[in-house]
């Protein structure tokens, strides 16, 4: 560990173990395994923090991230995608994506990817949310276009940048959106 590392750990571990402490309780998870994951976690932040970027944050938003959301993740062991993944499949009411670990011999062979019929309940789902995003209002339909429906989907807060809004109000709107394409898929009577 590089002298820099060391002081910015040194400096916010009595922080990550409170955190993760407070997680722990909250979620009746191991405290001993929370303390360890933030641990963890806090020197991954420590060496990937660069406080040279013109839109660095100082470290202690910087670690507290970092070491809650590994600490959160905790809860699902079994769960191989991002929280962001999850959102974006939660909110368009699609199950969670999960990737299920290889075994030596599928790992020899090309990755097959989700099964056909997966696949295809997935495409016809995005089919419709395309055609039913239409009679959505203008900002609705482009922040369901940015988020979900493009080829290279962003994050809403990428989304508010792009559209020079309020990250806050862009959340709201895109809050009524989903509701209203769900509503839609429900008369539409598609499967979600």
């Amino acid at each position: 560990m590089t002298p820099d590392v060391g002081a910015l750990v040194d400096e916010s571990l009595i922080g990550a173990r409170r955190i993760a402490r407070r997680i722990a309780r909250a979620y009746d998870l191991d405290r001993d395994d929370a303390e360890g994951v933030a641990l963890e976690a806090l020197v991954l932040a420590a060496r990937a923090f660069n406080p040279a970027l013109p839109s660095a944050i100082p470290f202690q938003g910087w670690y507290r991230k970092r070491v809650a959301g590994a600490v959160l993740d905790m809860r699902w062991p079994d769960r191989h995608t991002s929280r962001r993944a999850a959102r974006r499949s939660r909110a368009l009411g699609l199950p969670l994506p999960v990737r299920v670990p290889l075994d030596d011999f599928e790992r020899t062979a090309a990755s097959p990817g989700p099964p056909p019929d997966v696949m295809l309940e997935r495409a016809e789902l995005l089919d419709a949310c395309r055609v039913l995003s239409a009679a959505l209002e203008p900002l609705d339909r482009e922040i369901l276009r940015l988020v979900y429906l493009d080829a290279q989907p962003i994050s809403l807060r990428q989304a508010s940048r792009a559209l020079a809004k309020d990250y806050v109000w862009i959340t709201r709107v895109h809050n009524r959106a989903i509701d209203a394409l769900r509503r839609q898929l429900v008369r539409a009577k598609v499967a979600v």
